[in-house]
């Protein structure tokens, strides 16, 4: 669970049956987790049974009580044109939401599965495939994204579903900071060492005032240090090991 909580975003994988679905998630604690996550409005993506479960109940093995996060039941197929339903069909549009960025209306998806879900209400239906009766193929609503289909299984439209998923939290994004900020540590790390005359003495000052804007010291900001002053990369971690007040990047061990 704590993984779970931790996480910036979550995709809720479609594989099982509701009873050892439901039954797993109460054993481990992930059932709290799960509704925690999407209450606070971390993204969240469920796929198949993983989406089946987020509603109220469902009929499968004998009826069970779900996670109530959405109203609504989860119900049998009707037996024509056949169960279970395997293979690919259409998913119509029904909102204009950033899920479906590049893809094109009444696009075809992977599905596998015996169970629809009738949603409680038509709030956050974005998506609708007809297989004997309309299913809900792709739910939307705030920070929850949930596919009756497996988008892994669906090729290029699948895989561009999970690329927007990931564009929607933010991940990607956060992953270019991350970039420029690996950027702005070595020009900053290059500004103080000119700035000190690059000067071996002035080793400790140059490490302090990196530290002093970063909070603790980059492992890019160091490798730029010990290359404009020709020292030895080892030998600077180790004047910053020998000092106490250095904080080094939590992945770096000297």
């Amino acid at each position: 669970p704590n993984d779970v909580l931790g996480a910036e975003a979550v995709i809720f994988p479609g594989v099982g049956a509701a009873a050892n679905v439901m039954g797993s998630l109460r054993r481990s604690g992930l059932d709290t987790a799960i509704r925690q996550v999407i209450s606070r409005g971390s993204p969240f993506l469920a796929v198949c049974i993983g989406m089946q479960v987020l509603f109220s109940s469902t009929e499968e093995d004998g009826g069970q009580k779900c996670l109530g996060i959405v109203r609504g039941q989860v119900r049998r197929l009707p037996l024509r044109p056949k169960v279970p339903h395997i293979g690919w069909n259409q998913v119509e549009q029904r909102l204009g939401h950033p899920i479906f960025d590049g893809i094109e209306d009444e696009e075809n998806f992977y599905f596998v599965h015996s169970y629809y879900v009738k949603p409680g209400s038509g709030r956050g239906v974005a998506g609708i495939t007809e297989y004997g009766v309309p299913i809900l193929s792709v739910l939307a609503r705030d920070n929850l994204v949930a596919t009756q289909f497996h988008p892994e299984r669906s090729g290029a439209p699948g895989l561009r579903m999970y690329q927007n998923f990931l564009r929607m939290a933010g991940v990607m994004q956060k992953t270019r900071t991350l970039e420029q900020k690996t950027i702005g540590y070595q020009e900053r790390a290059a500004q103080l060492v000119d700035r000190y005359e690059g000067r071996p003495e002035n080793l400790y000052s140059i490490l302090c005032d990196i530290q002093s804007e970063c909070r603790f010291l980059p492992e890019d900001a160091v490798k730029e240090v010990a290359r404009r002053m020709g020292l030895p990369l080892m030998q600077v971690y180790r004047v910053a090991a020998f000092y106490s007040e250095f904080c080094l990047e939590p992945s770096r061990k000297i």
